[in-house]
């Protein structure tokens, strides 16, 4: 790292897969502060969200205002995204799951509190294929225009 409270990495896989970097992001209960001590951390941080700014313009998303990436894994990153989904609609409470042996998908959708409608593989031949059918038939009856 390059200022003095830049953590240290003895693990030089662990190394190399940070660049060296090794402090987290915000300061004070602010996400978006800058670390004085931690310069280099703070530089990418900084450059990530211009970065990430410029993407969303690209993408055609003009007038998005400060951008601000947050570190998350997965987990989290649903859950972020289905608890922002609930916000713009808020009566919403299905999510249709076509079930896959993952449980983070699960616990992203009760996490959020909302509902999975589980839908199962059907095996067609030697595979199992999502059953698109169930799909429809679950978002008619339970989606926005539907009694559920």
């Amino acid at each position: 790292g390059v200022g003095e409270r830049e953590g240290r990495v003895l693990n030089r896989m662990v190394y190399e897969r940070h660049y060296g970097l090794a402090h987290g992001i915000g300061r004070s209960g602010d996400i978006s502060a800058v670390q004085p001590k931690a310069a280099g951390s703070s530089l990418l941080v900084k450059v990530c969200n211009f970065l990430v700014g410029d993407a969303f313009e690209c993408a055609g998303i003009k007038e998005i205002g400060y951008v601000t990436t947050v570190p998350v894994a997965t987990g989290m990153a649903l859950t972020l995204t289905l608890l922002a989904l609930k916000q713009r609609h808020p009566r919403a409470k299905y999510v249709v799951w076509p079930r896959i042996d993952q449980k983070t998908c699960l616990k992203c959708i009760f996490a959020a509190g909302l509902v999975p409608l589980v839908v199962e593989n059907r095996l067609q031949g030697d595979q199992l294929v999502t059953d698109t059918e169930e799909i429809a038939r679950l978002l008619a009856e339970k989606g926005p225009k539907g009694k559920g």
